[in-house]
């Protein structure tokens, strides 16, 4: 007896002519759940790549502080040839630190904590790596004048406490376009304009403001080991020079150096820039003074010094009084150059004291030690 069986129960291979059956399809539901985590999955890998970005940006932030009167292990500053006296309190010089440069990018993610973060900074890897630089000549140059403002530093001070300071000019180069030109020499050694010893390179400026553009003068130098006079027309300041057109200007590039007694010797490392001039000089004339000047007080500040001991404005001035704070200062001294930054920006419980020399920077930390330091010109 014939059976016959529907088309779609019979065995696969024994359909003729029939659509293989379809895998069930999912619901529209879980298809849209799946488009979006695929979506959400793309967008976060994204934005992983994004923050991971390298950029032309750096992060400034405060950094450290350093107490110029320490003398646990090896002192910050080293007085040889002559008597030191401790002190009680702390001069400290500041810093800012810089996160990223020309070969080290900063993350996107890591710009973004610091454009939330009040005290951190974000500025274009120019503003502190200059373009046709590398990474290492700005480094190179930093330490520079780091060297440098040690050494005026210890001039400023020495002079200032009328110790022994002798400086010598040598000539590097003449300016083609002025009368030294064909008659100084490199190498020679600057002894004397118009009779009278040159003491210092100021010394020097201070008698040629008093000469005439055009007059001759008469040059003592010592070339190769022989006192030569030599006659020079002087000439008016060059074109562009912000010093007026009556000065008198010999033409002449020296070289400075200096030999003093006693013998200051810096022990910093890792540390660049010339802003920590100021309180190295604080701070030798403290140690060399039977006073304790600080008067126990924790005292700290930023400022180029000139041999002539003139307070020069920084950079990161809020980074500086930041970071002071942080390490305990009550008391800040500011070049006058950076007073209008700094104000509105001092820390609470901070007094922002504005210097302009070497000689009113002293004057301070002695009020400040003695309690008068309410009495002090501040930049609030």
């Amino acid at each position: 007896m014939r059976h016959d069986t529907p088309l779609d129960e019979l065995p696969e291979d024994d359909r003729s002519g029939a659509e293989p059956p379809q895998p069930p399809q999912p619901p529209l539901l879980t298809r849209r759940v799946l488009t979006q985590t695929i979506a959400l999955v793309t967008a976060a890998l994204a934005i992983a790549a994004m923050v991971a970005l390298p950029t032309g940006y750096v992060v400034r932030m405060p950094g450290p502080t350093f107490d110029t009167l320490d003398t646990t292990g090896t002192p910050v500053i080293e007085v040889t040839g002559a008597e030191t006296f401790p002190s009680a309190g702390q001069l400290r010089f500041t810093t800012v630190s810089a996160l990223g440069n020309r070969d080290a990018h900063v993350p996107v993610l890591r710009l973004v904590r610091a454009w939330i973060d009040p005290d951190e900074g974000v500025y274009p890897v120019e503003a502190l790596f200059p373009a046709g630089t590398t990474t290492e000549e700005t480094t190179q140059q930093s330490q520079a004048e780091m060297v440098t403002s040690q050494e005026s530093a210890t001039v400023a001070a020495l002079r200032a406490l009328g110790r022994t300071v002798n400086e010598t000019l040598t000539a590097v180069a003449t300016d083609p376009e002025m009368k030294a030109q064909g008659v100084v020499e490199v190498g020679d050694v600057l002894l004397a304009l118009d009779g009278t010893p040159i003491t210092s390179f100021e010394h020097l400026g201070e008698m040629l403001d008093a000469v005439v553009p055009g007059s001759a003068v008469t040059l003592r130098v010592e070339r190769a080991g022989t006192p030569t006079d030599l006659e020079v027309v002087t000439s008016p300041a060059p074109a562009g020079s912000q010093v007026g057109a009556d000065r008198s200007y010999l033409g002449v590039s020296v070289d400075r150096s200096f030999e003093t007694d006693p013998v200051v010797t810096m022990h910093i490392d890792d540390v660049g820039g010339p802003s920590a001039g100021m309180m190295f000089a604080l701070a030798i004339m403290d140690m060399l003074t039977p006073v304790d000047e600080t008067g126990g007080q924790i005292i700290a500040g930023t400022g180029t010094m000139s041999t002539d001991g003139n307070v020069g404005p920084i950079g990161g001035i809020t980074y500086k009084m930041r970071g002071a704070s942080d390490d305990g200062a009550d008391w800040f001294l500011v070049p006058s150059g950076n007073c209008v930054e700094a104000a509105g920006h001092v820390p609470d419980g901070m007094t922002a004291v504005e210097v302009r020399t070497l000689e009113g920077a002293y004057d301070a930390v002695v009020a400040i030690g003695e309690g008068r330091g309410e009495s002090l010109p501040t930049c609030s």
